[in-house]
């Protein structure tokens, strides 16, 4: 199956730059009122049981970039269980 990365639905909030069968380059949308960004909220599909790699490519440039050392992404596969995700934060990447 195909990995696919979107976020059209509320809330949502990424654009997917380069994708393959378990990695991806992402990036942080600008906020619609101002130059800043900081939320990102998408969905993943097609990655089965597979470990992916997701890396958010202008974290480093975001409004709070001092806010990612140590950081933990939220994840979920129901929508209703959240646990947090292994993540890390080097050279302006998440």
């Amino acid at each position: 199956m195909t990995l696919r990365i979107d976020a059209d639905f509320d809330g949502g909030n990424i654009v997917v730059v380069s994708v393959d069968e378990a990695a991806a380059n992402l990036t942080i949308r600008q906020d619609s009122n101002g130059p800043w960004f900081q939320w990102f909220y998408f969905r993943v599909d097609g990655a089965g049981s597979k470990d992916l790699v997701l890396r958010i490519v202008n974290a480093g440039v975001s409004a709070y970039p001092g806010g990612w050392p140590g950081y933990q992404a939220c994840v979920s596969t129901d929508n209703e269980t959240w646990t947090r995700a292994q993540t890390s934060f080097a050279d302006g990447v998440l």
